[in-house]
């Protein structure tokens, strides 16, 4: 199967013609899946008791993110183990909870840290569809109605799944141990393809108008029917493959740029390959306005040329003072600031720009989802609480 062919790094043109964006009502992790929020004004600053329009008690912790459903006035979130959980945005009140826990009878391993709710849902506008660690997918109405729940497939690794969700051409694309499609009406199985399962999620893009899904292990697919259009392009172990201006991003400890061909026959041209600071990567990059923002797990903080992979800026976070394992939400773009936050609930907001220029420091609980933004609305999924922040807060 085909592979990216190597060609020396060159300066980028912002093409779209083979890229084309995903239909507007799909809404998932990071929403629109580059976690850029270009209209937003978040504020920059908060606390629990700081700029908050309000906070919601949650049943239980996760690591899933809120998908804001915006013209429904709502945001799902999940809580530990198995519950989908509707609150209204404007208010914070629980609209309705549904749970899956009638499907399996034991769950599967899951690490403490990841447990069975780290898939972020995605909506069609009409319904949600979750993933979750047990291996249930599941998809309700946006009233709550379960449509269908089944058992795809049971995760084999022994600290559990934590791939979200996508949607693509007509399909609902899971990945357990191997990459399903499903029907979204039904939940049957559509076509099933042998992809290496990591902890990072698929993403849908198009290739020549064909909606086609690209898995963490750089293997591509029609989203359709599942023919393969190419094998190992890129690869990671953690984080989520960035799409933008016709190149895929794989930015981990070894990063990758690849431009994705204008047709599905086409070449995938590798650009560079660069080494970044630090050892495994959860958080997934940001890539805005030919830069690129990456965090590791110890916090070591890098800004690239994402013309071509050379890193423009490096330091050390210390932000967090538990571990090794301190950075899991990805770096989020809100309006002309970018938020990066770790576990134990501490965050910065920084400047766009080739070096680092600090704005803000904030403390909340502790979490690990990513935060969504609408105009001057802040959502964070914490470890206790859902909290709907404000710069226009009373």
């Amino acid at each position: 199967m085909r592979r990216a062919t190597s060609v020396v790094p060159f300066v980028a043109c912002v093409l779209m013609l083979a890229i084309a964006p995903l239909a507007a009502e799909t809404v998932g992790w990071r929403m629109g899946g580059d976690g850029r929020y270009l209209e937003a004004e978040a504020p920059t600053s908060w606390s629990p008791t700081e700029n908050v329009v309000w906070k919601t008690k949650m049943p239980s912790w996760s690591n899933a993110s809120p998908v804001l459903l915006e013209d429904k006035g709502l945001l799902i979130v999940l809580s530990e183990p198995d519950q989908v959980v509707a609150v209204k945005s404007d208010s914070g009140e629980i609209a309705w909870t549904a749970s899956t826990s009638d499907i399996v009878s034991e769950r599967p391993g899951a690490h403490d840290a990841n447990g069975w709710t780290t898939g972020t849902p995605v909506s069609d506008g009409r319904h949600v569809f979750t993933l979750f660690g047990t291996g249930v997918a599941a998809a309700h109405t946006l009233d709550g109605e379960q449509v269908w729940a089944r058992v795809v497939e049971k995760p084999q690794h022994r600290w559990g799944n934590s791939a979200s969700p996508a949607l693509g051409g007509g399909n609902l694309l899971v990945h357990v141990v191997d990459l399903f499609a499903l029907d979204p009406a039904t939940g049957e199985e559509v076509w099933r393809a042998p992809s290496e399962p990591r902890w990072g999620s698929p993403v849908v893009t198009q290739i020549g108008g064909t909606d086609v899904v690209i898995t963490t292990a750089g293997d591509v697919f029609r989203a359709d029917d599942g023919a393969v259009v190419a094998n190992g392009i890129g690869g990671l172990k953690f984080a989520v493959p960035v799409v933008q201006d016709g190149i895929v991003y794989f930015i981990e400890k070894e990063a990758t740029a690849v431009r994705l061909p204008e047709t599905l026959d086409g070449e995938f041209q590798e650009l560079w390959r660069s080494r970044v600071q630090g050892s495994r990567h959860y958080v997934s990059s940001l890539v805005h306005d030919g830069l690129i923002y990456a965090i590791s797990r110890e916090q070591d903080f890098s800004i690239l040329d994402a013309e071509t992979g050379k890193v423009l800026d490096s330091r050390r976070f210390e932000l967090y003072d538990g571990g090794s394992n301190g950075a899991y939400s990805s770096i989020t773009l809100a309006g002309d600031k970018l938020f990066l936050g770790t576990e134990n609930g501490a965050s910065v907001v920084f400047k766009p720009g080739p070096e680092y220029q600090e704005i803000a420091r904030n403390q909340v609980e502790g979490y690990r989802s990513t935060p969504v933004f609408q105009g001057d609305r802040m959502y964070l999924r914490a470890f206790d609480y859902l909290y709907c922040f404000g710069s226009s807060a009373d």
